[in-house]
């Protein structure tokens, strides 16, 4: 299976277009975050599976959801947050501990507008960073995570 991953789009449509077209083929699309609203319009214009979370900037437009969702694809656990509640920009400390509590395979997260895929204690932690605000020295950028019984592999693409 493969899995379009999204984060921090911000309304943005121009560079969330961008990113769908970079992950046409497709067959699930998760979205970490920051706007949720974004994960409604991917849906409507891809007609494809779409499942996502709030981040921190939901708050402020009182959208009812949830911040964290554990899913189940392919035979392998995947946790899904934005990461704002785990302090991220600090450190991955809280959240690998929640990834642990939760037996993850694979966390997908977002909020620092940083790409990351790294493995932690046999635990990918995959942030497709910003395809809007990129920061530091990261361009903007989604992901994509190919998931079969033997391996799970996960990059980040930039737009």
């Amino acid at each position: 299976m493969r899995i379009g991953v999204l984060s921090d789009t911000h309304g943005d449509f121009s560079s969330l277009e961008k990113a769908i077209d970079k992950l046409k083929d497709v067959d699930l699309i998760l979205h970490a975050g920051d706007f949720y609203k974004d994960a409604e319009y991917v849906k409507a214009v891809t007609c494809k599976k779409v499942i996502g979370v709030l981040g921190n900037c939901d708050v402020n437009f009182g959208l009812d959801g949830d911040y964290e969702k554990v899913l189940e694809i392919e035979g392998k656990r995947f946790f899904l947050t934005h990461g704002h509640y785990f302090y991220i920009k600090s450190d991955l400390g809280l959240l690998i501990k929640r990834a642990k509590e939760l037996c993850a395979d694979v966390v997908v997260f977002g909020h620092t507008h940083k790409a990351l895929n790294i493995e932690i204690d046999n635990i990918i932690f995959f942030n497709p960073g910003s395809t809007t605000l990129p920061r530091g020295e990261n361009l903007p950028s989604c992901g994509m995570i190919e998931v079969n019984k033997e391996e799970i592999l996960a990059k980040v693409i930039e737009i």
